[in-house]
């Protein structure tokens, strides 16, 4: 549970719409551009497309960082 908690508050558009926001209300629609994008480009013929692939998912590896401060914040604590 604590693991959902975290991966809504980090990567939802409902909880930070600034960031983040949802493009497609489906998957299908998500393929549909995607099958659009792949045959419209001129590249095509160096990779194929996948009937049975699916769009990647992102996840959470919880790592010690603070990934909500400011990046000028950050900036003079790692002066990078």
């Amino acid at each position: 549970m604590f693991y959902k908690e975290k991966y809504i508050a980090a990567f939802s558009e409902e909880s930070d719409p600034t960031h983040f926001q949802q493009v497609y209300d489906t998957v299908e629609e998500a393929k549909q551009f995607l099958w659009t994008s792949y045959s419209g480009a001129v590249w095509r013929d160096f990779g194929g497309w996948n009937e049975n692939g699916a769009i990647p998912e992102h996840y959470i590896l919880p790592k010690y960082k603070d990934i909500v401060a400011d990046c000028a914040v950050v900036m003079e604590k790692k002066g990078q």
